[in-house]
């Protein structure tokens, strides 16, 4: 009565009874929600978006003024920097005697002598400079159209790769699923086993069967108990992974709320090849990412081709100067300039032209890169919906299996304990019993699975997550 209770517990477990958790209980959804929203992985996508954001910014800083301040001290050569002359002796007028005509006259030949002499001076500056680009035949304008393509491609990106870490979640979900349920049945198989040696305990000590039925039931007995310490083992390092994907710190208090775990369905009917390649290539984001990468290359081009145009913008600047310090300071020494003014590469040897072909080839080699992806796509679409297809019939096949072998294993052992089965029987009946079990529960996973992959290639969310 005992082992019948214990088989039919472990068979309302992996029939969608659940298994009893406490402490942190997870859903799937809770799961790929915090995968979604917690993970390092998505913090990283997010830094890509903020990152792109930020090139969009510095596209259109280019059209707005720059302001730039300047502080010089030091010296300079070149006409009018000699010394002029300055008041008493330096003048060249005795004191003592009246200033006639030639000695003024000769004191202006000097004056202005000295203006376009070249000689060396000290040198103190300070201005501030305004300039505002006016046209720059579409160098502003394309890079900003760029920027823009750049952080779509981005964003894209980052959606199919959400997509993708979705189904990283799912695995983890269900393997850690499988690693639980394997444990139970590995303690499902304790229990037939301890009802064995018991039995034939019994048996033996009433003078029938022999010692070496009981000595290798119990042999198979301390194997399985080894199983289950290398099993549980195995099952905390999948919750210390599946707790790190979830952005958590290392743990292994992890439990998962398994209520109606098999019985989950991402898709209701399945689509067609036709139907699964069009959605594709509609939905797929790595698709449009190529589109907009490849929009951003040929803008790359035009930017190129357009340094060879001028740049023309207004420019402003406001200072003071002199061969003092003091002058700085002195509004008698301001100078001022306003004007427009026109800037271009003459020539460059023609590196411009070749960047311009560089991207031209990027450019191309998007286009490539997206007809592979489609003709890789429709393979991929194929091959998902043969896995399902597969997955639906494992499940049926491991369903009768079970089936069969529960009442094999149940015919066995009744006959066992009537004196006409063998041992041996028994022991493969009970092995393979142990094998069905799990693997209608693998099956069921595998048929999950399967929809999820199916989903994903189709450029779907497994499932819906807020914001995403």
């Amino acid at each position: 009565m005992i082992r019948v209770c214990r088989i039919g517990l472990f068979l309302l477990l992996i029939t969608g009874g659940g298994l009893l958790v406490s402490g942190d209980v997870l859903k799937l959804d809770d799961v790929i929600a915090a995968v979604c929203s917690q993970s390092d992985s998505v913090q990283g996508l997010h830094e890509n978006i903020k990152k792109s954001k930020q090139q969009i910014r510095e596209q259109y800083a280019n059209a707005l003024p720059v302001i730039s301040g300047e502080i010089f001290a030091g010296r300079a050569y070149g006409q009018g920097m000699a010394s002029g002359f300055g008041g008493g002796g330096s003048s060249g007028i005795p004191d003592s005697m009246n200033v006639t005509f030639g000695m003024l006259q000769g004191l202006l030949s000097q004056t202005f002598a000295n203006m376009y002499k070249s000689d060396d001076a000290p040198v103190y500056s300070a201005a501030l400079s305004i300039s505002q680009p006016i046209y720059t035949f579409g160098k502003i304008g394309t890079a900003v159209k760029v920027a823009n393509y750049y952080d779509s491609a981005t964003r894209l990106s980052v959606e199919r790769s959400i997509q993708n870490l979705q189904l990283a979640g799912l695995d983890l979900y269900y393997g850690l699923y499988l690693a639980d349920m394997a444990l139970s049945v590995q303690q499902g198989s304790v229990a037939r086993l301890q009802d064995q040696s018991e039995y034939l305990t019994r048996n033996f000590s009433l003078g029938s069967g022999s010692k070496a039925q009981i000595l290798s039931t119990n042999a198979d007995l301390e194997q399985l108990k080894s199983d289950i310490m290398a099993s549980k083992q195995s099952l905390k390092t999948l919750k210390k992974r599946l707790g790190m994907m979830m952005g958590r710190e290392r743990t292994d208090s992890i439990e998962l709320d398994t209520a109606g775990a098999l019985i989950r369905s991402f898709m209701g009917t399945m689509p067609t090849f036709d139907d699964a390649l069009k959605t594709a290539i509609e939905n797929r984001s790595d698709l449009k990412s190529l589109d907009y990468m490849r929009k951003a290359n040929d803008g790359g081009v035009k930017i190129y081709k357009a340094m060879y145009y001028p740049s023309i913008a207004a420019t402003a600047k406001v200072g003071t100067g002199g061969k003092e310090f003091e002058n700085l300071f002195d509004p008698d020494y301001r100078t001022w300039q306003v004007g427009v003014g026109l800037q271009w590469t003459m020539f460059d040897g023609f590196a411009n032209s070749a960047k311009a072909r560089q991207y031209q080839s990027d450019s191309r080699k998007l286009t490539i890169t997206r007809n592979m992806l489609l003709k890789a796509l429709a393979i991929e679409i194929d091959a998902a919906l043969t896995s399902c297809e597969t997955a639906d019939s494992a499940v049926v096949a491991s369903e009768a299996a079970l089936a069969a072998m529960k009442e094999v294993y149940q015919l066995t052992y009744d006959n066992f304990k009537q004196g006409s089965g063998q041992f041996t029987d028994l022991q493969l009946a009970e092995e393979r019993l142990r094998q069905c079990e799990f693997a209608i529960v693998s099956a069921k996973c595998t048929k999950i699975r399967t929809r999820a992959v199916l989903l994903v290639a189709m450029g779907k969310t497994i499932i819906p997550v807020e914001g995403k």
